[in-house]
């Protein structure tokens, strides 16, 4: 277990997923962060103020901006850049810019220490694989939320459904993240409950397609889905740093095929296990 009392954290991309990311860290009261938002934009000086009132809640964070030092001595990395899907466009819009622009974020990336790096930017296991390969970090270094949001929405879906609490539903979902997503229903339980022995397989399946198309539901009236996305990556995070195990969806490498997709991973003390690798 990593001796965490004093955290370096990066937040790279300082949208929406970055600054709410920001805003929830700026929650916690027990650790201190000093936090380096990596951005070149000048249009946030705005945000940035707005945000460093917050950190005066609980006056134990600072926050940077663009310091290549900071950067490089980071503990963790959130890696939310990239250019936004517009409605209507799958998750490979803009592909070759956001890979690009993981390029040009880690062309002088010198790592100090041995950084986590979470990945959030979409498609999320392409961009995963891409940083890696940039960094040269070993392969548990560089995660994604993968199909976490799929798994959210999911559990929510049968929540809606049955009017059962969400605390009584387990439910996991793999692969990549996006509509090839794959539900784990024969692993899925609602009161300790086969769903199969619940719910039709045709309210199943209407809990699947609603699931796969949540994101473009919420871009019709947000432009995109950020709250969960977020709150998805620092609870990575948090769970990184407790002794507590649990078992979570990410996205990870898998040397076999050489490529990033989200398996059932137990996480727990800054490390990771693959339950099915």
């Amino acid at each position: 277990m990593r001796p965490y009392s004093h955290i370096n954290i990066t937040l790279v991309g300082f949208g929406n997923v970055g600054r709410c990311i920001l805003n929830v860290l700026l929650q916690e009261h027990h650790r201190r962060f000093r936090i380096n938002i990596v951005d070149p934009s000048n249009n946030v000086s705005g945000s940035m103020m707005d945000l460093g009132h917050t950190s005066m809640l609980t006056k134990r964070h600072q926050i940077h901006w663009n310091d290549d030092q900071l950067f490089n001595y980071s503990d963790f990395i959130f890696y939310s850049a990239g250019i936004s899907i517009p409605l209507n466009q799958n998750r490979a819009y803009a592909l070759d810019q956001n890979l690009e622009m993981v390029k040009s974020v880690f062309a002088r990336f010198k790592p100090a220490k041995n950084p986590i790096i979470i990945t959030i930017s979409n498609p999320v296991d392409v961009v995963a694989l891409e940083i890696l390969k940039q960094t040269k970090l070993s392969n548990d270094n560089v995660i994604g939320i993968g199909t976490i949001l799929e798994t959210l929405r999911l559990t929510y879906q049968f929540s809606l459904v049955t009017g059962i609490d969400a605390s009584e539903i387990e439910t996991l979902v793999v692969g990549e993240h996006g509509e090839t997503s794959v539900p784990l229903i024969s692993n899925t339980f609602i009161s300790n409950i086969p769903v199969r022995r619940l719910l039709s397989d045709g309210l199943i399946a209407d809990c699947i397609y609603e699931t796969r198309r949540a994101a473009h539901r919420i871009k019709e009236t947000q432009g995109a889905s950020f709250y969960a996305a977020s709150n998805a990556a620092v609870t990575v995070f948090q769970r990184l740093l407790e002794p507590q195990s649990e078992v979570m969806p990410l996205s990870i490498y898998h040397p076999s095929e050489e490529i990033f997709y989200s398996a059932p991973v137990q996480i727990s003390n800054g490390q990771y296990i693959s339950i099915y690798r």
